[in-house]
């Protein structure tokens, strides 16, 4: 579905895939039928948000690349809370190539700590 970026983010609350101006989102699923929905800004090199449908829990890249790819991140943030973040667009990516959590963190050798309501990844 085509719809303007300011529109964009009640496709993203209700997890639809649509097509902006250069954003869009898709439902994207494991090898293992894991199921991601992940919002991309210019492609699929830059994944801005993944919503894990296992863990029920949206995971968001602290990643910046240009002054409207922040423009499209602030437009497209989820409503309510994002308990996880990850620091680059590669991690973003290794996270969709998992397609878990518990995939990606056994992959990272990291443990899941949730303080103070937000998820952190620890490194063993």
């Amino acid at each position: 579905m085509r719809v303007a970026n300011k529109h964009a983010k009640q496709y993203i609350n209700e997890l639809k895939e649509f097509e902006g101006s250069n954003i869009f989102a898709v439902n994207s699923v494991s090898s293992d039928s894991e199921e991601l929905y992940v919002v991309y800004s210019y492609g699929y090199h830059f994944p801005m948000y993944i919503y894990d449908y296992q863990t029920k829990i949206w995971i968001g890249s602290r990643d910046k690349y240009s002054v409207s790819t922040s423009k499209q991140q602030s437009q497209c943030r989820p409503s309510g809370k994002i308990p996880c973040w990850l620091n680059t667009a590669e991690e973003m990516k290794e996270y969709i190539r998992c397609g878990s959590m518990m995939k990606y963190m056994e992959n990272k050798d990291t443990v899941l700590s949730f303080v103070k309501g937000k998820y952190t990844l620890i490194t063993r």
